[in-house]
């Protein structure tokens, strides 16, 4: 093939088959005239710049292709015929404009006589390799720059230990320089270091490891990994190790940080037994000495001191343990304690003790369980009550009209466990969105300006809050400004099955199925209430909201033949109450089989009054499920509506035991022989006075030393121990006695603990150390009878009974006493009997609605010092009765035992109701 290049010169493939070959070749090729024109192009130059042949023959091929030369054009061009080739380097750019890096190869092309007149040029494409080349470049410089910067070290040791690589910032650190190591052996270097050896040693024999090792000061975290030749022998290791002291000393900082923290919470925990100690010592002083100095004959006036002294010592001691309370909550001490209870009775002890309060603010309270709810419960009963009374105290203090509601549900429920939900929905002043986000915060009050209507510290939603969280639950809120909140709790509870001795309230009597009620209450909830408390006894019900819709429901019952077994009645109602509603009823010959059931406010005494109006039986609101029951059944059996029965009905009495007689000031007879380890004389002085009124001997012993001493060489029926004491601690004390004992074969010596701290693990350690029982200061009299009681036995051969109310006669006043009230009496003189009537009357009523509202608050120093005054008072007016239900009142408020003295007051409150109306009567008389 003959070609003509555009200069004139000449140049020939001898055959085809040489251009064919050159188009075979990968590599860049064309042929270039002197001027630098393209006279040839091959397939490899097309495929490598984008230009076909056609494009590109004719062009001047350093223009086309930019070429960027390393020299001058005539420079390389001489060199190339000089020497007969020239290679370098280039920069050229291909037809979409991506730049190329070509290894570029001139060949001259002589013609016969050897005279220049072309040059060959074979291009190589050496981008991907150089992009490669700079990455690993670049690669291998950020990497040199971690090992000279960042606190590593890099590391190879050959098969025989010896270090090929050392490098690394990391080295700096225990002094070395980088390679300074390289051809020492790891075993000389180290040998009295066992973790790197180790760890060397494992990496040979093919196992990776990272371990920490420390070389002086400094610590490192170390990989060892083991290389391997291509028969998979271990041929060395490669390891990379990291400075890790800094993390190590954080760590050792928040160890001793942790370490720290808990010591402190210990030092607090201990402290707070302190403080309760050095406290309550004191107080035991106070308060025991004052109950001894009560017993003792005073003066009106001396009696008042002493008493106003023994209100001030209890209100003392109950800040100090709602102080104990609220730290063990912060401290994270607060433990549950797990009883058996009733859900039902729970929601009813919490609405009758809140029914004065909300009674005297004209508020309707009810409590519901709603149907299917389990009912026997495990948990802690005593913060479930707590939770309720807080968060139901509230909702009376902010509601001054309408209702409040508690209600219970369980709204999970597996074979073993009730999830509870409890509410307290109320009418209330509600509470704003950007008020509720600190509602459950400690101190934090809705309402927090300085002229603030209502009062308290702003710890009960909090308490609560946490309790219900330590129980598994959670508390929350919906509230609407203006309109009311409901506030919600939930408690997961262990199902238990009840006794044969429980009765089911959710039975049905037999003598109740099918029988229709109407239900007359202005109260949404109240009837709704009673429908399903009705339903729930086979019984059928309607619902009337006033006198008016009563009446023209029980005419349409009678035209149709299905008249209304029982009418039950509220008694405050607009328009038209349950008095004259019920008057109206009677009245009418045509409702003459419908018997009717009021239900009254608390302080209301209707008893004739409702008689005369034909009402069958009363009950005072909030009523409980059990109660109402039993009247509905003694109602709907008696055989006259307006016979005896409700007469017995509302006066039921029950026969109760005999109390201990309190201020008799006779000694008891002996009952045993008492050891008395206390090192604090006041303390010694009143526990001593109590146990000699008791009837007990005393010998007493300073410190735990002497004790064991006593007791190991005396014989005594109980010991009472201190803990806190020189020398020898009480637990200390008890468990030398305790070792005398095994290794004499003595028999074992009672020991109750006397310990200042309040709070509940004390007594689980007192009985791990072997005591047998434990009585928290101050000690009350009636309270260390009863611990003694169990160990020794009583002086009398009785325990007193707390839990059992008085037996009264059948008039609830004294003949004799009331004479010696009519004596007073002079002729033509002041009617000082009817004076006096009149001032007790008086102050009575308004003693046991304060003595309702102190419970309910928690108040126990003002419960204790009311019942004491209305106990001197009844029992002064001759109620005898009377005066001893205010003494249990009194002595239950002490011990706070919150059933019972509910119960105890709902009993004050009937037994009150009797006595007026036999004082009016003997007014009467006198008049």
């Amino acid at each position: 093939m003959n070609a003509q290049g555009f200069s004139g010169a000449q140049w020939t493939l001898s055959t085809t088959a040489q251009e064919w070959l050159l188009n075979l070749v990968h590599e860049a090729i064309y042929v270039r005239d002197l001027d630098g024109r393209i006279l040839f192009w091959n397939s490899g130059a097309e495929e490598m710049y984008g230009w076909s042949q056609q494009d590109a023959q004719g062009k001047i091929a350093y223009d086309l292709l930019q070429t960027q030369f390393p020299a001058p054009l005539e420079e390389i061009t001489a060199a190339v015929f000089r020497d007969g080739r020239w290679e370098s380097e280039l920069t050229q750019a291909a037809r979409d404009g991506s730049e190329l890096v070509v290894l570029c190869r001139w060949v001259p092309l002589r013609n016969e006589s050897g005279e220049p007149e072309a040059i060959i040029v074979i291009n190589d494409d050496l981008t991907s390799q150089r992009e490669i080349q700079n990455k690993l470049l670049e690669s291998e410089t950020r990497l040199q720059t971690l090992v000279d910067n960042a606190p590593v070290v890099l590391f190879a040791i050959d098969a025989e230990g010896v270090l090929t690589l050392s490098e690394g910032q990391g080295l700096t650190a225990i002094g070395v320089a980088s390679k300074e190591l390289v051809g020492e052996s790891i075993f000389d270097l180290y040998s009295d270091n066992p973790e790197v050896i180790a760890a060397t040693r494992g990496a040979l024999a093919g196992e990776r490891t990272t371990v920490d090792i420390r070389i002086g000061a400094v610590v490192y975290s170390a990989t060892y990994s083991p290389t391997r030749g291509r028969g998979g022998e271990v041929t060395g290791v490669i390891g990379v190790a990291v400075d890790v002291t800094t993390r190590e000393l954080v760590s050792t900082q928040l160890r001793s940080g942790k370490e720290a923290a808990e010591a402190a919470n210990r030092a607090k925990s201990q402290f707070l037994a302190n403080m309760s100690h050095e406290i309550r010592t004191p107080m035991n002083g106070v308060i025991g000495m004052t109950e001894l100095l009560l017993e003792t004959g005073l003066s009106p006036q001396q009696r008042d001191y002493a008493q106003t002294l023994q209100s001030s010592g209890e209100a003392l001691l109950s800040v100090i343990n709602d102080i104990l309370d609220f730290s063990k909550i912060e401290a994270g001490r607060m433990e549950l304690e797990l009883t058996n209870f009733d859900l039902r009775e729970t929601i009813e002890e919490i609405t009758q003790l809140f029914a004065a309060p909300a009674h005297k603010k004209g508020l309707d309270l009810s409590g519901f369980v709603e149907p299917g709810t389990p009912q026997k419960l495990v948990g802690d009963y005593f913060r479930i009550r707590q939770i309720l009374i807080n968060i139901v105290g509230n909702a009376i203090k902010f509601t001054d009209s309408g209702e409040v509601v508690i209600s219970a549900s369980c709204n999970q429920e597996t074979e073993d466990v009730a999830t509870i939900q409890f509410e307290v929905t109320d009418t209330g002043i509600g509470i704003s969105k950007d008020q509720e986000d600190r509602l459950f915060s400690a101190f934090s009050q809705a309402e927090d300006s300085t002229s603030r209507r209502f009062g308290g510290t702003g710890l009960g939603l909090s308490i609560a809050s946490r309790l219900s969280e330590l129980m598994g639950g959670e508390m929350g809120m919906i509230s609407i400004p203006g309109s009311g909140s409901t506030f919600t709790f939930t408690a997961p509870l262990m199902k238990h099955a009840p006794g044969d001795g429980d009765a089911d309230p959710q039975e049905h009597p037999q003598n109740m199925l099918g029988r229709r009620v109407l239900v007359v209450d202005d109260s949404p909830t109240n009837r709704s209430i009673l429908e399903h408390q009705l339903a729930s006894w086979g019984m059928h019900s309607a619902a009337a909201e006033d006198g008016p819709r009563a009446l023209q429901m029980l005419r349409e019952a009678a035209d149709a033949q299905v008249h209304y077994d029982l009418a039950i009645l509220d008694m405050h109602m607009p328009g038209m109450d349950g008095i004259t509603l019920a008057r109206v009823i009677s009245a009418d010959p045509t409702h003459e089989g419908t018997r009717l059931l009021l239900l009254t406010s608390i302080g209301e005494s209707l008893g004739e009054q409702a008689s005369q109006a034909g009402i069958s039986a009363y009950l005072t609101k909030p009523v409980r499920q059990t109660q109402l029951l039993e009247s509905l059944t003694q109602v709907m059996t008696a055989r006259d509506a307006k016979g005896e029965t409700a007469k017995s009905s509302s006066a039921k009495t029950a026969e109760w035991n005999q109390p201990l007689q309190e201020g008799s000031g006779e000694r008891a007879p002996y009952a045993g022989r008492i050891l008395l380890v206390e090192d604090n004389l006041i303390n010694q002085k009143v526990a001593s006075a109590m146990l000699q009124n008791l009837g007990y001997t005393v010998e007493t012993a300073a410190n735990g030393r002497l004790a064991v001493e006593a007791a190991t060489h005396h014989s005594f029926d109980a010991v009472l121990m201190d803990i806190q004491m020189p020398e020898l601690d009480g637990y200390s004390a008890t468990a030398q006695i305790r070792r005398i004992e095994t290794e004499s074969g003595k028999d074992r010596l009672p020991v109750i603990a006397l310990t200042a701290n309040a709070m509940a693990e004390d007594r689980d350690q007192a009985l791990a150390a072997g005591m047998d029982d434990h009585l928290p200061k101050p000690i009350h009299q009636k309270q260390l009878q009863l611990a003694l009681s169990r160990w020794v036995g009583s002086p009398a051969g009785d325990v007193p009974d707390l839990t059992a109310a008085p037996e009264r006669t059948s008039s609830p006043l004294d003949r004799g006493i009331l004479e010696a009230l009519r004596a007073l009496d002079q002729p033509g003189g002041n009617e000082v009997f009817a004076e006096l009537v009149g001032m007790f009357l008086e102050d009575a009523p308004a003693q046991i609605e304060k003595i309702g509202q102190a419970i309910t608050q928690n108040d126990h120093t003002a419960a204790v010092q009311l019942a004491h005054a209305l106990q001197g008072s009844s029992g002064s007016m001759g109620a005898l009765h009377l005066s001893k239900l205010a003494g249990q009142v009194q002595e239950l408020s002490r011990t706070r035992d919150y059933p019972q003295l509910t119960q105890r007051l709902r009993l004050l409150e009937i037994e009150f109701e009797a006595v007026k109306g036999s004082l009016e009567k003997e007014v009467a008389k006198t008049v």
